[in-house]
């Protein structure tokens, strides 16, 4: 075993065991403050080149790291899945939309590149439509209920 490993197996291994602002520290060092751990790709969707491009993470594979680092990478850095859906709810907090007009979202270049990671202008519309399906229908049995 070379220094630099024994070193890697040391610090993770004291760090588990020490108090939580010590862990966080640690992890920060070791990965940087833009870590995020890396999720297996689904279909045509990568968390990981979507976290790399949305906030310039730093994508940590967890299955290569040692025992103490892999403890601590698990329970302090968020999964690039998590940070990609906080950075687009951080969008949608900031920006929102006419459930009636979707067609006017071509306005806004933040909001049109997080419909399209989402599933484009199609299924915008097919979920706003669907979306005042319910509401229509939930309001109606709302007003037979209150007239009983």
């Amino acid at each position: 075993m070379d220094a630099a490993r024994a070193l890697s197996d040391w610090v993770g291994s004291a760090a588990t065991g020490s108090v939580e602002t010590v862990q966080k520290a640690a992890v920060e060092k070791a990965f940087g403050p833009n870590a995020a751990r890396s999720v297996p790709e689904m279909g045509r969707f990568s968390f990981d080149d979507d976290a790399r491009e949305a906030v310039g993470a730093t994508i940590i594979n967890v299955r290569h790291l040692g025992g103490g680092f892999k403890d601590l990478a698990l329970r302090h850095i968020k999964t690039s899945r998590e940070i990609v859906g906080d950075h687009y709810q951080q969008l949608a907090a900031q920006k929102s939309m006419d459930a009636n007009k979707p067609e006017e979202i071509d306005q806004d270049a933040a909001l049109r590149a997080h419909v399209e990671a989402v599933g484009g202008m199609p299924r915008l519309k097919r979920v706003c439509e669907f979306a005042k399906m319910v509401l229509r229908r939930d309001l109606g049995r709302a007003r037979t209920t209150d007239a009983m």
